[in-house]
């Protein structure tokens, strides 16, 4: 079995209100080749679904739209395998600069 990268998108809906914001998750899965990878990133996303009440009572849905990306990361998985990368704007140099405290979160 190969292991693989895929980036699923999800929306977000607070309330009865349309969906406003996005939300993108890379998850790593074991398959055979790349069709039950694709097919396994699918069912991951459906189950990644979730309704629950915010801080403020109101309904929060995140809703599965798709599985944009799948990549094969091989047979073996190595400490410090990169397995997702975005090119980014350096508009705002000092946002990038390294400052020396502890790297943060994303809250996964």
């Amino acid at each position: 079995m190969t292991w693989f990268s895929a980036m699923l998108r999800f929306t977000i809906t607070v309330g009865s209100a349309l969906p406003h914001q996005g939300s993108r998750s890379v998850v790593l899965i074991r398959a055979d080749d790349i069709d039950d990878a694709r097919a396994a990133a699918r069912r991951l996303g459906k189950g990644m679904e979730e309704t629950y009440r915010n801080i403020d009572g109101e309904l929060v849905t995140w809703r599965f739209q798709a599985v944009e990306t799948v990549d094969e990361l091989g047979e073996q998985l190595e400490s410090g395998r990169e397995v997702y990368s975005e090119p980014i704007s350096l508009d705002q140099v000092d946002r990038w600069a390294d400052d020396g405290s502890p790297p943060g979160s994303t809250g996964v």
